[in-house]
């Protein structure tokens, strides 16, 4: 069974000193939380979020590896 997590936060991914590397997608961190209490981070392109139209308080589970919006 797949777990369901509630997108508690989403913010700009930090490259520290330095900017982004040129050619790189923009990247942006996930904090996620399961319904069992779990709590994970995870890094994701801010792009396919926005395609998704996943935003924070949305639920969300992953299919391959890749996050999908729960309908």
């Amino acid at each position: 069974m797949q777990k369901t997590y509630t997108v508690i936060e989403i913010y700009e991914a930090d490259f520290g000193c330095e900017e982004r590397p040129e050619g790189q997608e923009t990247m942006v961190g996930i904090r996620l939380k399961a319904e069992d209490g779990e709590e994970i981070h995870r890094q994701e392109a801010d792009a396919e979020l926005y395609a998704k139209n996943i935003n924070e308080d949305d639920k969300v589970i992953f299919i391959e590896g890749r996050i999908e919006k729960q309908c």
